[in-house]
């Protein structure tokens, strides 16, 4: 209260009194002052009805003291209303997690009034409302820096939130790991991990694997880029494992015994052979419990593999977006003889100039495009020594491109200007030497990779490229190629290829026997011959009159 008297004693803060109070003083308060009707109005008369002012001035009889004790306390209100202020706050969610292509909402707010929402960097992916409404649409991985804005239309303060945001760019949206994320540049977005199903590899799980690589059951064809058909009549499963369905009355009871196929082979009932089990077996495996190897197969791939890369250059005067540019190229390149094209991974417009002919704008674009190696049939051949110039083929014109796609997808029948050989570039190939570096033949052991340009990459067992010698027969056990040695004519082959050769004992004991008998006769006949040949030579004759 005013007038209160305080001790001050020591050296504190306000350091040490030297004059000591009376001990009678007793303090007179405000209202005390105001009910004196004595007092001098001239001292109060600038006061303005300010408590602090009237007080001071009337305590002291000086009327500078009291303006001056006015003044100080408007300063200090004004101080006090300035420190009094805040920046608004923001609240929301700090972590933006969002599907590439997909919108997602967000709502921010703030414990002020009067604030509105800006985005300090401008974006086409983000959009916001001045009531905190965030709109994301990820449709691209560029580096961007999100930071919200809220600015109090009152006092001119703002605050600034930077969340953290995590884009998906993984094939499917069930792939998506956000808790392993990477950045991207120096920027305040990150990309999530992909964790890819049994189907699809790569770095976002946007490469499909061959679902004709294993085969299907028998019977069961396989359509590339579908897989197999369904299965038999009688029978269920997914084309590729088929087994007797669960109601048949004559198989009913039966079921695999437990680890009945080996290395991955898919055991069933079969009903065609008296509920007996039977094997589907990798392609690799020879005998009916996948157990014994020889067969060729695709090997599998075993890391990431590059792509095939190449940069085309074409131009068109229709003035066409990059979206139906972009499908376009892709319709010609899915359609070479050889499919392998991937995807554009960059469609960009160059310069224009107008065309000579029909003066209308004429606009070039550099397209990247990427194709995927595989490694059976003459994928890897075509892709390394025929692509270049099947690209230049293709944008030859051709009629059945130049009809008008009504529909709402994107237009496949930009009518482009021939290109030359020029116009198509080599960013990145691999050579066979390479590419057998990210296959392998996964399975038994001794497989060897071997290259023809018609068959591609193909996993060889030893045993059909002549591994046993003499005859031998060979299987393709788990530890590797085995040889059996076949016994023929007076010999016995012997060794780990049967590359030694033995001699019967049986058969060698009756060469020599026949041998010894051969000469004893032919001695027994040289000697009769000669016996005969010297008694003939030793007659005698005398004369008849004697």
């Amino acid at each position: 209260q005013y007038g209160m008297t305080w001790e001050i004693s020591d050296t504190r803060l306000l350091g040490k009194r030297d004059d000591h109070l009376p001990s009678n003083f007793t303090p007179v308060f405000f209202s005390q002052w105001r009910g004196n009707e004595t007092l001098d109005n001239k001292l109060v008369s600038e006061c303005d009805g300010d408590k602090q002012c009237i007080y001071d001035s009337l305590a002291t009889g000086s009327r500078s003291t009291g303006l001056n004790t006015k003044i100080l306390f408007r300063r200090y209100q004004k101080m006090n209303t300035t420190l009094n202020k805040y920046p608004p706050s923001i609240k929301g969610q700090h972590v933006l997690e969002a599907y590439m292509g997909q919108t997602m909402r967000v709502q921010y707010t703030s414990h002020s009034k009067s604030v509105t929402f800006t985005l300090r960097n401008s974006s086409t992916d983000f959009r916001i409302f001045e009531n905190g409404t965030l709109l994301w649409t990820p449709k691209s991985l560029e580096p961007f820096a999100l930071e919200i804005l809220a600015r109090n239309v009152e006092d001119n303060l703002s605050s600034v939130l930077q969340p953290k945001t995590v884009v998906c760019a993984c094939r499917k949206e069930s792939q998506c790991v956000y808790n392993l994320t990477s950045w991207v540049g120096g920027s305040s977005l990150e990309v999530a991990g992909c964790k890819c199903d049994g189907d699809t590899f790569g770095h976002n799980c946007e490469r499909s694997k061959n679902l004709c690589e294993e085969p299907c059951f028998e019977s069961v064809q396989c359509i590339p880029g579908k897989g197999c058909e369904a299965c038999p009549p009688h029978l269920t499963g997914d084309g590729r494992h088929c087994a007797a369905l669960e109601t048949s009355p004559l198989c009913q009871n039966k079921s695999c015994p437990v680890n009945y196929c080996y290395n991955q082979g898919h055991c069933y009932v079969s009903q065609a052979l008296g509920c007996q089990p039977v094997c589907t077996c990798p392609p690799a495996f020879t005998d009916t419990r996948c157990f014994v190897a020889g067969n060729n197969f695709t090997p599998t791939l075993h890391q990431d593999l590059p792509l095939r890369i190449i940069q085309l250059w074409v131009s068109e005067e229709e003035n066409a977006s990059v979206t139906d540019v972009n499908a376009s190229v892709a319709y010609r390149l899915r359609n070479l003889n050889v499919r392998a094209f991937l995807r554009n991974s960059e469609v960009v417009p160059s310069d224009s100039e107008a065309a000579p002919e029909s003066k209308s704008l004429l606009r070039r674009w550099r397209v990247i495009s990427e194709f995927q190696y595989l490694p059976q049939g003459p994928v890897i051949d075509f892709l390394n020594t025929q692509l270049l110039e099947a690209v230049v083929v293709a944008f030859l014109p051709q009629a059945s491109w130049r009809q008008r796609n009504r529909s709402k997808e994107p237009r496949t029948d930009v009518n482009f200007h021939p290109i030359s050989r020029e116009d198509v570039k080599s960013l990145l190939a691999l050579n066979v030497s390479m590419l057998k570096n990210y296959f392998n033949c996964s399975g038994y052991k001794d497989y060897k990779l071997v290259y023809s340009p018609q068959s591609g990459l193909t996993c060889v067992s030893p045993c059909s490229d002549g591994y046993c010698e003499h005859g031998g027969q060979c299987q393709h056990l788990p530890q590797g190629p085995r040889c059996t040695c076949v016994p023929f004519s007076i010999y016995t082959p012997w060794g780990e290829r049967c590359e030694h050769l033995g001699m019967k004992l049986g058969a060698f004991f009756g060469i020599l026997f026949g041998a010894l008998g051969f000469l004893l006769l032919l001695g027994a006949g040289v000697f009769v011959v000669l016996r005969f040949w010297c008694y003939g030579g030793n007659h005698y004759s005398y004369p008849l009159d004697s």
